[in-house]
């Protein structure tokens, strides 16, 4: 026996058997193992109970854990064997989680979860709100979160096939979802696999189902709350998550949600943010049957419906998100008002949720309309688009009891704001230009820089690896690649007014350079075919500095890309009056657009992974929602677009 009570010993133990396999026909089980054959599948009489029902009551006390870990049965979060942190440590991180994390998401109940029960229930979910979590704003040690993520995502991906399923392991891994380790490609972006992983689990422990039972305690009592409550967290990411990535639904809308509304006045063991769950499970229906309505032709490769009136429809469902904000509203006003902070900004996160699903779901509307020649200045369903996306931005950055959780909000939000901010953007396009006032335009910029001052503020974002941060930089490259094309475009419309051509082939400012197709030319027969790299020379017209001062004094955006039909990749060579540019006619060479480098950013890092499809060549030329991205439309539609 030794100073820790026997662990070594039973460590020793407990390798040594496991060393060593049975004959072939053993399953596998190690020879020394306890297990026999007849304890084996179904053949058991607890086949189909829950280990958690058999076990909820000794895992609330840490004499279970210990004493698999000291048998070998059970593994101990490396962060604690390996000494990371201590104690003390766990307890500074949980309250950490509990006021400014879990605010976010309603998803643990602090009764059920301490710090000895989770370790004792679920050695992932502990380790999970430690590190992929916690561990981020923990000043005294910031070392701590990227040494603790290692140890969470090895722990996620071991748990899958070591752990017994349970509703706390579906709890980790919809925390992973929310707060994933930022990510640099999107193929390497886990979120949205993590939510798969809990919510099949969710449905493997029955968990849409409802719990029949005779309540005898208040333990009891609470563990059935908390089933609901994660399964409800379930439905609203799926949803939500459906509609940013624009991926199918993979929960069916079913009787425990479609009979939530008043769930959280149920039982007095319901937690206070557990209204605003209903209220936004509310909002996330409304978003399904809008999705079900779109999404409705099985015969059509993308799925969406040929014959709907997609603007109709748009504002149909925009007048519902609406009425909905209307009565959450006066229910929350016949409430007490609340005295935590936690509770009034989960009430005024409700507003910000509703106008990004309008956004979503308007921008389907504005696409049909655009396509089908229906908008025009100020029209009706631009300035719902215009009051949306405005709305997304003014709330995260204005609502102070929003704006005093922006530390710790969730990737999705900024997501949220990101998508809102490029939806402005695009209406500044020369195409769209039209359809908004000149005083309605003026405001589109300076809210955009106000987001992008905001997020870098240090008070929000913690370092240059912090997901704020990030997504600032990806606005500043949407806003520099946002004026450096309308500076293209102010360029191209001069010069097109003040260029006129002479019958000996010059132009009012233009000259062509046939030097590269003059060496081709051959005495003894006719011209060679010419250099695929032709050089014009182009002389301006004269320019104010006010116009275009901007573009000519800064070097970095005077790398410009004229999007021609063959995507020309351009590179402004020179300075002064006569500036020269070398056209490559080959759009297979590889190069990479400088414009697409602005929206980038300085480091290919910079992108979100999750906002990559902003990228796309759909999204740079039109003002659709992600979601359309993935739409199959037939070949040569987008010509009109041009």
């Amino acid at each position: 026996m030794n100073g820790n009570g026997g662990l070594h010993d039973h460590s020793r133990q407990s390798a040594s058997s496991v060393g060593s396999f049975g004959p072939p026909g053993s399953h596998g089980f190690p020879s020394g193992s306890p297990v026999s054959q007849a304890d084996i599948g179904v053949a058991r009489h607890d086949y189909f109970v829950s280990g958690d029902a058999l076990e909820a009551q000794r895992a609330r006390e840490l004499g279970l854990r210990r004493i698999e870990i000291d048998r070998g049965l059970s593994e101990e979060p490396k962060l604690l064997r390996k000494g990371l942190i201590v104690p003390d440590e766990v307890d500074k991180l949980f309250e950490i989680f509990y006021e400014k994390l879990n605010v976010t998401v309603s998803l643990l109940d602090p009764v059920l979860h301490t710090p000895a029960t989770t370790f004792a229930r679920c050695p992932l979910l502990f380790t999970t709100i430690v590190c992929a979590v916690a561990a981020r704003y923990y000043t005294e040690r910031p070392e701590l979160y990227s040494i603790a993520m290692h140890f969470a995502m090895t722990s996620a991906a071991s748990s899958l096939m070591d752990s017994k399923k349970s509703v706390e392991l579906c709890q980790a891994y919809l925390l992973l979802s929310v707060w994933p380790l930022p990510s640099r490609k999107y193929d390497e972006d886990r979120a949205w696999l993590y939510l798969g992983l809990a919510i099949r689990m969710a449905m493997d422990l029955n968990l849409h189902l409802p719990t029949n039972v005779n309540v005898v305690s208040e333990q009891q009592e609470r563990e059935i709350l908390n089933r609901t409550r994660t399964w409800m967290v379930c439905f609203n990411m799926d949803r939500a998550s459906s509609a940013q990535l624009g991926k199918p639904m993979t929960i069916r809308e079913n009787y425990m949600i479609r009979n939530s509304a008043d769930w959280y006045t149920r039982s007095k063991f319901n937690l206070p943010y557990d209204m605003h769950l209903c209220q936004l499970t509310a909002l996330m229906r409304i978003m399904s049957r809008f999705q079900e309505t779109v999404y409705a032709d099985v015969n059509s490769p993308s799925g969406v419906r040929e014959d709907l009136d997609l603007r109709k429809t748009a504002f149909e469902f925009d007048d519902e998100i609406t009425a909905w904000e209307q009565e959450a509203t006066q229910l929350f006003a016949a409430q007490p008002e609340p005295t935590d902070p936690g509770s009034l900004y989960r009430r005024h996160l409700l507003p910000f949720h509703a106008s990004y699903s309008r956004l979503v779901i308007l921008s389907f509307g504005f696409q049909y309309s655009f396509r089908k020649g229906l908008l025009s200045p100020n029209d009706d369903l631009v300035m719902r688009c215009l009051d949306a996306a405005q709305n997304v931005i003014s709330k995260l950055i204005k609502d102070m009891a929003v704006r005093a959780y922006l530390r710790y909000t969730p990737d999705s939000h900024l997501v949220f704001a990101s998508f809102a901010s490029a939806f402005l953007l695009k209406l500044l396009r020369h195409k769209f230009v039209h359809l908004l006032s000149a005083e309605r335009r003026s405001k589109i910029i300076p809210l955009v820089e106000k987001l992008i001052k905001v997020l870098n503020d240090s008070s929000v974002a913690i370092d240059d690896s912090h997901t704020p941060k990030i997504y600032a930089r990806f606005l500043a490259g949407l806003l520099h690649k946002h004026r450096a094309i309308e500076n293209t475009q102010r360029m191209e419309q001069a010069q097109s007014k003040d260029t006129e051509m002479n019958g000996n082939g010059q132009a009012n400012g233009l000259s062509i350079d046939l030097s590269n197709i003059q060496q081709h030319t051959n005495a003894a027969g006719p011209l060679s075919p010419p250099s695929p790299h032709p050089s014009i020379r182009v002389t301006p017209p004269p320019v104010d500095e006010q116009s275009f001062g901007y573009m000519l004094h800064n070097s970095h955006d005077a790398h410009l890309s004229m999007h021609a039909q063959n995507h020309l990749d351009t590179e402004m060579l020179g300075q002064g009056s006569d500036v020269r540019f070398d056209i490559s006619g080959a759009s297979g060479s590889g190069t990479v657009h400088p414009m697409d480098q602005l929206a980038r950013g300085e480091e290919e890092e910079d992108i979100p992974a999750c906002l990559g499809a902003i990228h796309d060549s759909f999204w740079q030329n039109n003002a659709g929602m992600v979601t359309w991205l993935d739409v199959n439309m037939p070949s040569g539609w987008d010509k009109e677009f041009q």
